[in-house]
């Protein structure tokens, strides 16, 4: 039962079994395993009744709180949905709310794997349960989003250290998972929701498991403007004519100045990176600066490029 993670066991001594072995006492012990034992007068049918009604309750508070989160998310005009049921179970509204969002393995999230979902799940808040923090766990097919009511500074990184060492790490239950900012106020959770979200995303393009907001620099500026339209002509101004001419003649230069970008206008490690030689990698520049009208050499212009490889990434992730 300890091996297929069975919660617990109860026994009735006494007409059948009168006494438990005491080396079996020691090894539920042993592996923390939770055995109890009623007199045979005491009915277990009552008994699991009782636990099953307070099952199903929290199940279903838990609904409840976790749709009041979504609500609050999605629909934060209308506070009806959201401001009472969540402070009726305790939640702290003018406190601060941070969120965590992860992309589950599709091994744990799909139809057939429920079991390995739940089991998933019941980790994850045993986890959460040792903080002294209130929070909320919504699903929605292969995002999971974990939201956190009043915690420390060092609860954060301290309970997503446990989580990823303990185990997501070995269960490989996950892809990416990005962390908001800690917001003041319920009214805050769409912009953090929107945070973890983006943090996620840089998560994912940069291969890495953990990305906080607070760390992802000039994207924090570029997620935050709602007009793409605005990102799309500012990426084709710099990095619009590059991009056509390499789909006309099959070149790479949108690449090329990139890494020329990056490695602060070093012919030689562009050269080393591409696996090409120097003078190869000279005259691809120079007709980059025909292309682009630009010799390069003006730090404001570099930058307005390098801006603009920000955006592409970011429009292919499709995030804004």
């Amino acid at each position: 039962m300890i091996k297929n993670h069975v919660c617990g066991l109860i026994i009735n001594i006494g007409q059948y079994i009168k006494t438990i072995p005491d080396h079996t006492i020691s090894y539920c012990n042993e592996n923390n395993f939770p055995l109890f034992i009623m007199p045979w007068e005491i009915h277990l049918v009552d008994i699991m009744q009782d636990y099953c009604d307070k099952i199903i309750n929290a199940k279903q508070t838990a609904s409840n709180i976790s749709s009041a989160f979504f609500n609050a998310i999605y629909y934060p005009d209308n506070i009806n949905l959201f401001k009472p049921p969540l402070k009726q179970e305790g939640y702290d509204l003018n406190g601060l709310f941070t969120i965590i969002s992860l992309e589950l393995e599709s091994s744990i999230y799909s139809k057939t794997s429920e079991i390995s979902l739940k089991y998933f799940i019941i980790n994850i808040e045993k986890i959460l349960n040792s903080f002294s923090f209130k929070y909320s766990i919504l699903l929605n097919d292969q995002d999971l989003t974990i939201i956190i009511n009043n915690s420390s500074a060092t609860d954060i990184p301290q309970c997503l250290n446990i989580l990823f060492n303990e185990y997501l790490k070995n269960q490989k239950s996950f892809n990416n998972m990005g962390v908001s900012l800690s917001s003041k106020g319920i009214d805050t959770l769409p912009k953090s929701f929107k945070e973890a979200k983006c943090a996620r995303y840089i998560a994912i393009k940069d291969n890495k498991c953990i990305v906080y907001y607070n760390d992802i620099g000039l994207y924090k500026l570029l997620f935050n403007i709602n007009n793409k339209e605005i990102l799309v002509d500012l990426y084709n101004e710099y990095l619009g004519k590059l991009k056509e001419y390499d789909l006309i003649h099959k070149t790479d230069y949108l690449n090329i100045l990139k890494l020329y970008i990056n490695n602060n206008s070093s012919i030689q490690a562009v050269s080393e990176k591409t696996f090409t030689h120097r003078n190869t990698i000279n005259y691809r520049i120079k007709k980059i600066k025909e292309i682009l009208n630009t010799d390069l050499n003006n730090p404001k212009d570099k930058f307005n490029y390098m801006l603009a490889f920000y955006i592409e990434e970011m429009l292919n992730l499709n995030v804004t």
